[in-house]
């Protein structure tokens, strides 16, 4: 896979959206004088992207700036054909569960998959995984609304 190095630099949509801002900022520096494409890559670009760009660029010769464009457009193409597995959690994960998260999805869903996080307290815990227009709510919530939904009469009677 060509961009298995950009692959690796990305956990979550954020990353796709942050990832793809850098690439804007290094599209937009290729034709100008001052402050060009390299001043670019090494002042306003993460190192890990930047070192990845130079890797995925070592062969280009001639036309410099048509070569560089077309490899930054198509890793753009690239990041927006991710598929995304939606992730509703209970509470805000940290870096580490978010990365064993990801490496879970992609050993066993999808290799290229990327997360969305959002945040629902209401779930009290579990997760709403929602992947490839299937979804699954294994929340808390849900649980408790299944084990008490038909002990409501016997519940309100203690009232």
């Amino acid at each position: 896979m060509k961009f298995l190095p950009i692959l690796k630099l990305i956990k979550t949509t954020d990353d796709v959206s942050r990832i793809n801002d850098e690439l804007e900022i290094l599209l937009a520096s290729l034709y100008r004088v001052k402050n060009g494409f390299e001043t670019t890559l090494k002042k306003s670009v993460s190192m890990e992207l930047a070192n990845v760009i130079k890797d995925l660029a070592g062969q280009t010769n001639k036309d410099l700036r048509g070569q560089m464009r077309g490899l930054l457009v198509d890793i753009q193409k690239y990041l927006l054909s991710l598929p995304v597995v939606k992730l509703t959690l209970a509470f805000s994960p940290s870096q580490e569960f978010v990365e064993k998260i990801v490496s879970y999805i992609r050993e066993n869903m999808n290799s290229s998959a990327v997360i969305e996080l959002a945040k629902d307290s209401s779930i009290l815990g579990g997760a709403i995984i929602s992947a490839s227009g299937k979804y699954k709510d294994i929340s808390l919530k849900k649980a408790l609304e299944k084990t008490f939904e038909g002990k409501r009469e016997i519940i309100s009677k203690l009232t």
